[in-house]
């Protein structure tokens, strides 16, 4: 368990470069986010995990995401160009999100959290997939029937796919 949570948190070295290059974290606040993020970790990990360890892990990151917005919206006299690492805290929060879904596959409540977050980051790509996947799981649930629909329907534009999933 160990060696999988310090190879995760090997894979954040870039991400945290690269808030202290952009001054966005001091030393001290990525000392506190490496550590935070390995208490997360481990708790995910452990066996008898409940769906709760994984939703204070997806807030923390929620709030840290708003942090970063802030601080970079801040910076004044750099260039606002694109950055690959820009986007790390929302893959983070999707890589979470995706986790828990895993393991508590029945649990629709974090089912229709993780479609809000989609449809509110505008995921479009991993929002099919993640429905696909939910409809497939959860037949009988209308709810992800709608949200489906109005996928297709007001965020695509697509009335024939729409009234294909009604039918």
């Amino acid at each position: 368990m160990a060696d999988k949570v310090e190879n995760i948190l090997e894979h954040m070295l870039t991400e945290f470069d690269y808030y202290q290059r952009e001054e966005l974290f001091s030393n001290k606040e990525i000392k506190g986010i490496v550590k935070m993020r390995r208490a997360h970790e481990y708790k995910m990990y452990r066996k008898d995990a409940s769906p709760d360890f994984f939703f204070e892990a997806i807030n923390y990151e929620k709030t840290l995401w708003t942090k970063k917005n802030m601080r970079k919206a801040k910076q004044v006299g750099k260039p606002k160009k694109f950055d690959f690492q820009d986007h790390q805290i929302k893959r983070r929060i999707i890589y979470l999100y995706d986790r828990a879904c895993r393991k508590f596959r029945q649990n629709i409540c974090l089912w229709k959290e993780y479609l809000c977050f989609l449809l509110k980051t505008r995921s479009m790509q991993k929002l099919n997939r993640v429905l696909a996947t939910v409809v497939q799981l959860h037949p009988t649930v209308l709810d992800f029937w709608l949200i489906s629909v109005y996928t297709e329907l007001e965020i695509k534009g697509n009335l024939f796919s729409s009234r294909n999933l009604m039918l």
